[in-house]
């Protein structure tokens, strides 16, 4: 029974590993900081360093859930957020989802 088990334990926690890249799309910006890009699994905004961990693909869509932590000058805080990527008058686009709001992410200029 043991050697069954295993395989689909290393099976489950490569598509857990799997989560496509998001390097190279930005979050668009606001008052403070101009596009905030995406390198690995963090992001930084004028005041926060933020970083994506344990993602989690949602079944039945081209999507990951993230747990995200953010640390800055006014201390830290988590929330959840939704990577998609949807197809959108032609044009296969990523949304940031989390429950306040839907981002579309933009390519970050080079």
């Amino acid at each position: 029974m043991r050697l069954l088990l295993t395989p689909a334990l290393v099976v489950v926690v490569g598509l857990q590993a799997s989560a496509q890249s998001y390097d190279g799309l930005c979050f668009p910006g606001n008052g403070c900081t101009g596009p905030v890009p995406i390198t690995g699994n963090s992001f930084f905004t004028c005041e926060e360093t933020c970083v994506m961990e344990e993602p989690t693909s949602v079944r039945g869509m081209d999507a990951f859930l993230f747990d995200v932590t953010c640390r800055g000058d006014s201390g830290t805080f988590s929330y959840r957020l939704m990577m998609a990527r949807i197809m959108n008058e032609g044009q296969l686009r990523t949304y940031a989802i989390t429950n306040d709001e839907i981002t579309p992410l933009e390519n970050c200029q080079q």
